[in-house]
């Protein structure tokens, strides 16, 4: 419950949802006195839902909702209107439309769904699925595809889908004409699609089946103004009544300036992915040697109504405009047009060519196949030989302000952390900072790959204190993806500091430490800026598949006091317990005045099961997870719910990496701040993780 020390700003509440789920409607035999039958379901993510509001025809009148806690309606009617099919003229149907919304805890109202009935039927409903358009005059190409799809909520059919479709292109005065306006040209204009020649009435809908819910347009006049739409047909032979703009109906305008798709391109082994052109027209890689490097890519041309369409590649190509040179592995000549998704044959440079720079060219249309539509994409890539010549590196990369000072917290590192290192070979170290570790900007470009490449184990130590300035963590991987590359080049990578996964998640140069962080798929993470994608080093190297926990970023005083970390709880018989230094940091002294602990230390991360159950993954194994605080000064327990967060971890590739072409080094990654916690512990636990490390066991 939030209190007069809540931390940040409360989070809007988010509108409930609904859905008309069923349906059926019965009548006597001429359509007269007829029942309708409604069920509805709703849900409401932050919250619950009060009540259900149902309406028919009328919804702006004082009186036209009517209040439910059900989830059904029955409503009755009387027809008067004769049914224009029934030649006997002895049977009536009245078109109406049923609306339902749900309204929430806070009294949020839900967009209202709605459906079309009458005596003998429930309205099938259709909605374009593609393309989606937005602005009042939307601009598509004159190649283009439209998609549809629809529901037949009374359908005897288990897939409650219509049983036919009819669509229809007319000629508009502009796009962005009222709503009426469109659909009285969609009623009696001539439809386009039409043969011209046709005998009959040129204004006739066109039905297909079921099965056809797509359409491919070609060769539409430049600067037409341009009306589709799509209607759905159920087993009773009832035709969709209503039109909607943004519905069922796209109003455009034929553009012709030719578009050209957006490719996104994904180097599977380590570089992540490059987005052409809004990432800029030349992608730079630093790729290691003997390293199979599989290029993927997909495009987008959605903004213009079409698809990506053929695609050719090459590699080291003499002449980009030359398509005669030609090579079926892509390599020195095009591979050929053609619907490639990937490379057909990953690249592979010698250890020879190590220092080398190669240059990988691809081609994309879109559906059009026309060379306007063409997007050249340009990759360069840096071959760097790795030789592991040297032991170990040591990348400092941690700032403090105050205690501990940054060389009592290097020092501290060495003695006991890193203490094994220094035991088994000769450590280099490089400083990731100019000047005083306390303040300095980070270093120019001076840990190239190349230098990475020399040393067998690296060991990256991360701390970020004071937002604003750029880590090198973040400009090293996320944006270089050096540590990558070093790791699928057979590397082996210790990281260590205060939550590491938030200078990792990508999203500024000083680090996000918004917690929770969600996985890329979950729905909790939509819009908060704190979801890790898949191709991120966090999903790609450090295996991590759920939920990224730490203090709450919306945490009150009594959570952080509680959320706190005391001591790491070792769940591997190799590794110690891990307490708290007292000495370093009293958890339980009061403070503000005798109102609060100080609390646990709030540099740590932890990996948290509640999207998926933790279970164990091949060549993954958990070391640590956190014990929190869980208490306060003011209303004694108060369980942080974080205890089975797991906070150290390591990984070593599997079979199944090498099989698929993405094998990597070992790593070791304790994401919490050391520098508190007893000395002797550390130095066991560190220990035990340079043993692995180096060597792959145990001891």
């Amino acid at each position: 419950i939030p209190d007069d020390t809540q931390n940040g700003e409360r989070v809007g509440n988010r509108r409930p949802t609904v859905r008309i789920t069923a349906g059926a409607a019965s009548s006597d035999e001429a359509g007269i006195d007829y029942k309708v039958l409604f069920r509805w379901n709703g849900f409401d993510e932050d919250g619950l839902i009060a009540e259900y509001q149902f309406a028919i025809d009328d919804t702006l009148s004082e009186n036209a909702w009517q209040d439910t806690t059900g989830f059904s309606a029955l409503v009755r009617f009387k027809a008067s209107t004769k049914d224009p099919r029934d030649q006997s003229q002895t049977r009536f149907t009245d078109w109406h439309t049923f609306f339902i919304r749900a309204v929430d805890n806070e009294f949020a109202v839900s967009q209202p769904d709605f459906r079309y009935f009458n005596a003998r039927t429930i309205a099938p409903t259709s909605r374009v699925t593609f393309p989606i358009t937005v602005g009042d005059t939307p601009q598509l190409q004159r190649t283009l595809l439209f998609r549809w799809d629809g529901e037949d909520i009374d359908s005897s059919s288990p897939d409650r889908k219509p049983v036919a479709y009819e669509f229809k292109l007319v000629r508009i005065n502009e796009p962005f004409d009222p709503e009426p306006v469109i659909v009285d040209s969609l009623t009696n204009a001539d439809n386009l699609l039409l043969d011209t020649l046709r005998v009959g009435s040129k204004k006739a809908w066109i039905r297909v089946p079921s099965t056809q819910r797509e359409l491919r347009l070609d060769d539409l006049p430049v600067a037409a103004r341009l009306a589709f739409s799509v209607r759905a047909v159920d087993e009773a032979g009832a035709i969709e009544p209503k039109l909607n703009k943004g519905r069922n109906i796209i109003a455009f305008a034929v553009t012709g300036t030719p578009g050209q798709p957006v490719v996104d391109m994904e180097e599977a082994t380590s570089q992540g992915s490059f987005q052409f052109p809004t990432d800029g027209d030349v992608w730079e890689l630093s790729l290691p040697t003997d390293l199979q490097i599989r290029f993927k890519w997909t495009g987008d041309a959605s903004s213009y109504g079409s698809e990506p369409g053929n695609v050719n590649y090459a590699l080291d190509i003499p002449d980009v405009e030359d398509e005669s040179i030609r090579d079926p592995r892509g390599i020195g000549g095009w591979i050929g047009w053609g619907t490639w998704k990937e490379l057909q044959t990953p690249f592979v440079f010698s250890t020879e060519e190590g220092g080398t720079e190669h240059h990988f060219w691809l081609k994309m249309r879109d559906i059009s196949d026309s060379r306007e539509s063409e997007r050249l994409c340009h990759a360069i890539i840096s071959v760097v030989g790795f030789s592991f010549e040297r032991f170990a590196l040591v990348v400092d990369d941690s700032r403090f302000q105050g205690v501990p000072s940054d060389a009592d917290h290097d020092r501290f590192l060495d003695d006991t952390l890193l203490r094994r290192f220094y035991d088994l070979g000769v450590v280099d170290k490089y400083s990731a900072y100019l000047g005083s570790q306390e303040n300095g900007p980070a270093a120019p470009e001076a840990l190239p790959l190349a230098t990475l490449a020399k040393y067998r184990n690296l060991v990256w130590h991360s701390q970020v204190i004071a937002l604003g300035q750029t880590v090198p963590l973040y400009s090293h991987e996320v944006v270089d993806h050096k540590i990558s590359a070093y790791l699928a080049a057979g590397g082996r990578l210790f990281m260590t500091g205060g939550r590491v996964g938030g200078v990792l998640n990508g999203s500024t140069p000083f680090g996000t430490f918004g917690y929770p962080k969600f996985r890329e798929d979950d729905d909790r993470g939509s819009g908060t800026g704190t979801s890790y994608p898949f191709d991120s080093f966090i999903w790609e190297f450090l295996h991590m598949r759920n939920t990224l926990q730490s203090q709450p970023t919306d945490a009150t005083a009594t959570q952080r006091e509680a959320s706190g970390m005391i001591s790491a709880r070792s769940i591997h018989p190799a590794y110690p317990d891990i307490p708290i230094d007292l000495a370093k940091w009293n958890p339980y002294e009061p403070i503000n005045g005798n109102t609060q602990f100080r609390g646990g230390i709030k540099f740590w991360e932890g990996v948290y099961g509640d999207f998926l159950p933790i279970e164990q993954i091949a060549g993954l194994d958990s070391l640590y997870t956190v014990v929190t605080m869980d208490t306060t000064y003011c209303c004694g327990a108060l369980s942080a719910g974080l205890s089975r967060s797991v906070i150290a971890q390591r990984y070593e590739s599997t079979r199944a990496d090498t099989l698929a072409g993405s094998p990597q080094g070992r790593t070791m990654l304790f994401d919490f701040q050391p520098w508190y916690f007893d000395s002797q512990a550390i130095t066991d636990a560190g220990t035990a993780a340079v043993n692995w490390l180096v060597t792959g066991k145990d001891h």
